[in-house]
């Protein structure tokens, strides 16, 4: 999937208000012609079905509707769907543009396979959907987005095991046309996985897990934020993952430089030509446009908490009793490399920090959190110049902190 384009289903599938035509029955098979063009653009998916079964109030019911990947993209990997299933549209409405809008697209009980692995969810359903007469990347009225989408009864198996299964996820998305906001929710509730079944498991990781109890899992996973489709800000007010008898880890972030587009030209560049790596004067361009685009992503601020649930001690315990020494000893040595790794920023205050907070923690581990909160937005690409060339400056240049048990 582009870069834009995951953003775009993760974060922001809106509806966007147009104009209708006057009520009247609407041509289905256009409908479909325009959601497969613009599946196949946003996902590189195409799909195939028998027949259109047309209801009153603008039903659709799409007849043995599958799944499978557009020509040319399919590889041994590729997950199809297993069995065709009848598609339902409600209320679907054609616009003046000739674009489209549905109050809602459903699935029943669907599967998807490759050689050894499956997923599948009983239940999709996808909320006042629009579709564009013709694909685009410039707006949101150019793709396909819904302001609503809920998945039940998510499981995913691995040689005909189940490893992994999601009670429900479920994605909310509110979009002002005033600000070019989108404010966005996403959920995973009830989510649970098991390793043991998964028979290429590296040994020594799994003989790990096995001693950490983390062969098999429950979690719940959320995430909340606003993107502003002109300026380009994306800020994540919280993106959390919470494990039992693991802990807690959420992320929050304001981010600048994601706007369409600038996402735009990030796809129209398939990679940043390297010296030496290619050469001519197409090479040299390509390389001047990436360098100038990736200034444009920029962090205002960013946060990464983790908070514990045993799994410090537990992680101790194990790696002490591996290398045959005392739980202490092993935490003297941690804290010793540390210490000697702070040296590559030449920065005593910044050392100092962060081996209070390391010391802290391990002595007592509730909460671990790092913080960025730099004077104004920087360049992401900077930070990385910065790194390369004088890591000392980097904790001033981003205001960086560490800090535990807070």
């Amino acid at each position: 999937m582009k870069t834009h384009h995951a953003l775009i289903f993760t974060a922001a599938m809106l509806a966007m208000p147009v104009m209708v035509v006057p009520a009247h029955a609407v041509d289905g098979a256009d409908f479909l012609s325009k959601l497969e063009t613009v599946q196949t653009a946003q996902s590189s998916q195409t799909f195939s079905y028998s027949g259109i079964e047309a209801g009153a109030g603008n039903t659709l019911v799409v007849r043995d509707f599958l799944l499978r990947p557009a020509d040319g993209t399919a590889t041994d990997d590729s997950f199809r769907q297993v069995a065709p299933v009848d598609l339902v549209v409600t209320n679907l409405r054609e616009n003046a543009n000739g674009s489209y809008d549905a109050d809602s697209l459903s699935m029943p009980a669907t599967e998807f396979a490759n050689s050894d692995s499956s997923f599948g969810f009983g239940a999709l359903v996808f909320s006042n959907i629009h579709v564009p007469a013709v694909p685009s990347n410039d707006s949101f009225e150019g793709l396909f987005h819904a302001d609503e989408a809920h998945a039940t009864g998510i499981d995913a198996s691995y040689n005909g095991k189940t490893v992994l299964t999601v009670d429900r996820i479920d994605n909310q998305q509110i979009y002002d046309m005033d600000s070019q906001t989108v404010s966005f929710s996403w959920q995973a509730a009830n989510l649970a996985f098991d390793l043991t079944p998964v028979d290429t498991l590296n040994p020594s990781l799994r003989e790990r897990l096995q001693k950490l109890d983390l062969m098999a899992a429950k979690a719940n996973l959320s995430s909340v934020g606003t993107w502003n489709l002109g300026s380009g800000e994306l800020r994540l007010t919280s993106a959390k993952a919470e494990i039992d008898d693991v802990g807690a880890i959420e992320t929050s972030a304001d981010l600048m430089g994601f706007s369409m587009d600038t996402l735009g030209q990030l796809d129209d560049l398939t990679g940043l030509a390297l010296p030496g790596k290619s050469d001519g004067a197409a090479a040299a361009q390509k390389q001047a446009q990436s360098l100038v685009l990736m200034q444009k992503f920029a962090v205002s601020s960013f946060s990464v908490q983790f908070t514990d649930a045993s799994i410090t001690d537990r992680l101790l315990e194990m790696l002490s009793a591996e290398q045959g020494q005392s739980k202490d000893a092993l935490t003297a040595k941690l804290l010793n490399t540390l210490s000697g790794a702070l040296g590559y920023f030449n920065s005593p205050p910044f050392a100092a920090m962060v081996n209070s907070a390391a010391n802290a923690y391990l002595a007592d581990p509730k909460s671990l959190e790092i913080k960025i909160q730099p004077p104004s937005a920087t360049p992401i690409f900077s930070v990385f110049l910065t790194g390369l060339a004088a890591p000392q400056a980097l904790p001033g240049m981003l205001g960086l902190s560490v800090a535990a048990n807070q």
